[in-house]
């Protein structure tokens, strides 16, 4: 397997909530741990998925790496209405998954 030469760790304590996202999303995967920036359907799915897993005597990993800054770092989308602002970012990354059997 080609292993992709990451450009930095994503870190749980970034200001940025994708990249806590994906740093707590890949944590979650592994080990269990509640992925507090997404919502309770990402955890339950984690539950769920990790559940059909320990079944068959699975066990599977996820890396979430970056892939290089976009041209000028965070992409982002912003709109606003009568009620909510809202800010989307965006960023490149590369999802390595590996799945063994225990």
């Amino acid at each position: 397997m080609r292993k992709i030469q990451q450009v930095e760790k994503w870190s749980k304590s970034s200001s940025n909530i994708y990249e806590r996202f994906a740093a707590e999303l890949e944590d979650g995967i592994e080990t269990g741990a509640k992925v507090t920036s997404g919502d309770q359907d990402v955890n339950y799915g984690i539950q769920l998925w990790k559940n059909r897993l320990d079944k068959k005597g699975l066990s599977i990993s996820y890396d979430i790496s970056q892939r290089g800054q976009l041209s000028n770092g965070d992409r982002f989308r912003e709109w606003k209405d009568k009620h909510y602002s809202n800010k989307l970012y965006y960023r490149t990354c590369q999802l390595e998954k590996k799945v063994c059997a225990e």
